[in-house]
């Protein structure tokens, strides 16, 4: 990976994304041949012009083969921009063939990746900025693997074709034309650098804009409750105003490149019609020859004008690609290392545990505790002594710095990762459900679970009346979030998620939160009914009489102990 990392950003672009053009060789081999013969006839356009001048009208009468010459001219000259015009299709329609399924497949690596990556990534990263790469950034790295180099390939050979047959027909002509073009290769590389510092920038605060909104509309209850509407767009129009100066940046320096490219275009052509004429009449060269020249000359400046454009998006496309390779090189979690598991008893050790956040706030100092197997524990502790992240352990989502978590007597580290978590099934603090139906949130669980496991897991979970009262049933849509069920029957439903899994460790992460004394007996009866026979860690509060657990963990000053369920009141 180092190594990687010492390469140019096109190189590791294309090492790191060589997968995605898998199997598209022939459209990408057709899109380049009818790029160049497509090249090769606009260079033949004005020829049957020039032939026409010298060989037929030079002479002055027109002769019956005369007629015949020019008719056969004029239908060279269609026949070149018809056939030159469904090679220019056949190339655009294969080369976006490429671009778009290598889009897709760039795309779906990219998330893949994400999903791959360990949690602490996650969160230290804002969910808009990932999405800006994920949807945006990945479209324009398309430009930097292929669709900008079949532009430059067509540009190019036309640049090549030009100067060469111009060359050939009058080297004078040429150069004379050599400072202008020394000048624009010169100032557009430097174009291109600004350009990409211009860029990297203004995504960057894209993706700080795009994480402001996606936040704000996510916490867009608590804005309206404290009446911020205001404050949250002021904030985001802050960061609105440095992306539309980032992008300005990169507009000038574009319109920049345009304008001397213009004028320069101008120059061009008046320096081939002036220096081209002079050798005419100098008799150097033929009337049918300034007049190819002429027409080469105002359409060298236009390839030109289209690499220098090109340049610009390819410095675009490798500042965005930058970002793309900076998720890509970091190393996501391999889920098939380790020992497989096709079960769980469920006794749990801690053993010695050392984890922190950071040097100065130790969450688990030397914690140690056994739970046996099947118990319903429920554990408790002030906020912010890091009950949750005892759970995100034991779903190994963090590693402990010291000690050992244990299971049935092997340490949790030696499984594999799929196989392990599979085994476990978890039901968050915050209400986590998707846009869909009812059974789909169920069956997220266990994508593979039947009509009848289903059934199983709601009768588990005592969600059976819920579901009674939906007016689709199991296939009641939920809006966003779940926000068409109350707070109690969101947790219920997301504890019979947790019983479709049929896993052998629950761990429930304040199940009770924010239900009020009506809700909190029917959530605790649909834990109490998918935790039996299971291993059951559930975070919890204040009074624990409607759970009855087995036993009582407390987590205070970083040690884990136990307590008898009858003195669990007051802790």
């Amino acid at each position: 990976m180092k190594r990687v990392k010492k390469m140019s950003v096109l190189r590791r672009a294309r090492h790191s994304f060589r997968p995605v053009f898998g199997g598209l060789g022939r459209p990408a081999s057709t899109a380049v041949g009818a790029t160049i013969a497509s090249t090769v006839l606009d260079l033949a356009k004005p020829w049957p012009a020039a032939f026409v001048i010298d060989r037929v009208l030079a002479g002055g009468d027109a002769s019956r083969g005369d007629v015949v010459l020019l008719i056969a001219a004029g239908v060279v000259s269609g026949a070149i921009g018809l056939v030159g015009g469904q090679l220019s299709f056949l190339s655009s329609l294969k080369a976006a063939e490429v671009a778009k399924t290598a889009t897709t497949r760039l795309r779906r690596m990219v998330f893949e990746h994400l999903n791959r990556l360990a949690l602490p990534f996650h969160a230290s990263s804002r969910t808009g900025d990932l999405l800006i790469r994920l949807i945006g950034d990945v479209a324009l790295v398309r430009d930097l693997l292929f669709t900008s180099w079949i532009t430059l390939l067509d540009f190019g050979l036309q640049l090549v074709g030009l100067v060469v047959i111009m060359a050939i027909l009058d080297p004078p002509v040429v150069a004379a034309l050599a400072g202008p073009l020394l000048y624009l290769w010169v100032t557009s590389r430097e174009s291109a650098r600004e350009m990409k510092a211009a860029v990297r920038l203004q995504r960057k605060s894209q993706g700080a804009a795009a994480a402001m909104a996606a936040e704000t509309l996510s916490q867009i209850r608590v804005i309206k409750a404290y009446g911020a509407e205001d404050l949250a767009v002021s904030t985001f129009n802050e960061t609105s105003v440095k992306e539309e100066g980032e992008g300005f940046r990169a507009a000038r320096i574009g319109a920049d490149i345009e304008r001397r490219m213009e004028g320069l275009a101008g120059w061009g052509s008046g320096i081939v019609l002036a220096v081209g004429g002079l050798r005419v009449l100098a008799g150097a060269i033929t009337v049918g020859d300034l007049v190819v020249l002429v027409s080469y000359g105002k359409s060298l400046f236009k390839p030109l004008r289209k690499l220098s454009a090109e340049i610009a998006r390819l410095a675009k496309a490798a500042a965005v690609t930058e970002r793309i390779l900076d998720i890509l090189d970091r190393e996501p979690e391999d889920p098939r290392l380790g020992a497989g598991v096709s079960s769980f008893r469920g006794e749990i050790e801690f053993r010695d545990v050392q984890y922190g956040y950071s040097p100065h706030r130790r969450v688990l100092d030397g914690a140690s505790l056994v739970i046996p197997e099947g118990r319903l524990v429920a554990l408790v502790g002030a906020n912010g002594e890091g009950k949750s992240t005892v759970l995100s352990l034991l779903l190994r989502l963090f590693e402990p710095e010291g000690g050992q978590i244990s299971i049935d007597g092997r340490s949790i580290a030696e499984f594999r990762l799929d196989e392990y978590r599979r085994r476990m099934a978890y039901v968050p603090q915050d209400l986590r459900l998707f846009a869909g139906s009812v059974a789909d949130n169920i069956r997220f669980g266990k994508p593979d679970a039947t009509d009848v496991e289903i059934s199983a897991a709601v009768g588990a979970a005592h969600f059976a009346d819920v579901v009674g009262r939906l007016c689709g049933g199991m296939a009641t849509e939920l809006g966003e979030g779940g926000a068409t069920l109350s707070g109690g029957e969101a947790r219920r439903l997301m504890l019979a998620r947790a019983a479709a899994r049929q896993a052998d460790v629950l761990l429930l992460d304040e199940p009770f939160a924010g239900l009020d004394p009506e809700s909190r007996p029917a959530v605790a009866r649909s834990i109490r009914g998918i935790a039996a026979g299971r291993t059951t860690i559930v975070v919890a509060h204040g009074d624990l009489d409607d759970l009855d657990p087995d036993m009582v963990v407390r987590l205070r000053d970083g040690k884990l102990e136990a307590y008898q369920p009858l003195l669990a009141t007051g802790l």
